[in-house]
């Protein structure tokens, strides 16, 4: 069933920027226009403001592609006719579609710059400079836009249908924390914790009617988790110890939409510290989702639970952002809304976003709660709430070792 919201507030954009058309090969921009999350990242969407979406996608994914609510779905084989490069093989089918669409001296919005791209699979297609001068080439009279700034705006809003897609990410993102609890022990490594999460969202994905289901895992314990904080996060063979911090860090990707979720669990009793930093984390976090409404500045929100942990002795040792934005990616520091302190963004309704606090003190480890919300008029609603936050489901049991 498509997606009417999404493509209403498509074409209301295009309206409003003086564009007929938009052209996207990035997996969430293809994503946005077309609801088809491509495997290899070497599909197009055209989507234009007047007429019938085109999908142009290689020829082996043509069935996972009309799967989709795209109707006019057009294929290439890669390599066809002894052509050396996916441009040569895909651009005559390009040029059909756009001349079909009426399109040939249209103004036409494409993708000039990106700089991090979501992996759909083991690797990943990207625009190639010559798609531009080749679409130039062959429609002299058209005008081709860089309107990044124009998808930035539409990625950062979800309609309705694509919330439900991120809860269902976020619903077997709860198994797979669920299954690493379940490793926390003393003696176990972090990577079979990682394992453990990792499985778990397989079979919870597949249970659950998700066609392509992938979690990436992060796990950090002991003094290794004050290093949480850095832009990403390494899990080793290193043996969880008694009273560990356990930091598991969580993105899944369910048929193109994305969750992130961090929880902290200890191996047995913390003590007295560990609990009142976990405690100042997750109060942080409630003062956070309560600053969360339509118009609120994103910094303020921050704000909220930056001012807290410095109240409480840690604001130095929260070293990153509160959130960024969540869904078509899971970590996305580049596209709004960003939630930092120096934020110039504000916060609308359907926005999806994470809220997540820690601190991090070298030499001991690192806490961290980490959720995924959406923006509703007047609050947070939060897509994992699912899986626990307090520090009772934060303290693991230890099972006696034989």
């Amino acid at each position: 069933m498509e997606d009417r919201q999404r493509i209403d507030r498509i074409c209301q954009e295009l309206a409003t920027g003086g564009l007929d058309a938009l052209l996207c090969q990035l997996g969430p921009h293809v994503l946005m226009l077309s609801g088809y999350a491509p495997v290899l990242g070497i599909s197009f969407a055209l989507f234009p403001l007047r007429g019938e979406i085109g999908l142009v996608v290689p020829l082996a994914e043509e069935a996972c592609a009309r799967q989709g609510w795209v109707r006019d779905v057009r294929t290439y084989e890669i390599g066809a006719g002894g052509t050396t490069s996916i441009l040569d093989s895909v651009m005559p089918v390009l040029q059909t579609l756009i001349a079909d669409r009426g399109l040939d001296g249209a103004t036409i919005g494409y993708e000039g710059s990106a700089e991090m791209v979501p992996a759909s699979y083991t690797q990943v297609g990207f625009p190639p400079v010559r798609l531009l001068a080749a679409c130039q080439h062959l429609f002299p009279r058209a005008r081709f836009i860089d309107v990044a700034p124009l998808l930035d705006v539409l990625q950062a809003w979800k309609s309705t249908r694509e919330v439900e897609c991120i809860r269902m990410a976020a619903e077997v993102a709860a198994v797979g924390i669920e299954a690493g609890r379940e490793k926390v022990q003393v003696g176990n490594r972090e990577a079979a914790v990682a394992a453990a999460v990792e499985g778990a969202i397989q079979l919870a994905g597949r249970a659950r009617g998700v066609g392509r289901v992938q979690g990436f895992a992060h796990v950090m314990s002991g003094a290794r988790s004050a290093l949480a904080y850095h832009p990403f996060n390494l899990t080793t063979d290193r043996e969880i110890q008694p009273s560990d911090p356990v930091l598991v860090q969580l993105e899944v990707y369910a048929d193109g939409y994305w969750a992130e979720v961090t929880r902290t669990f200890f191996a047995g009793e913390p003590g007295a510290e560990g609990r009142r930093i976990y405690e100042a984390c997750l109060e942080a976090q409630s003062r956070a989702i309560q600053a969360v409404r339509d118009g609120a500045a994103a910094a303020d929100v921050d704000a909220a639970a930056r001012d807290y942990l410095t109240r409480d002795g840690f604001g130095q040792l929260f070293r990153h952002g509160l959130g960024h934005e969540v869904g078509f990616q899971a970590i996305s520091h580049l596209q709004p809304p960003r939630l930092d302190p120096r934020s110039t963004d504000t916060l609308r309704t359907g926005m999806v976003f994470n809220i997540e606090p820690g601190v991090y003190v070298h030499g001991w480890g690192g806490v961290r709660v980490n959720d995924v919300a959406v923006c509703q008029r007047d609050q947070a609603e939060i897509l994992t709430a699912g899986i626990p936050r307090d520090l009772t489901y934060a303290i693991v049991p230890q099972r006696r070792r034989a």
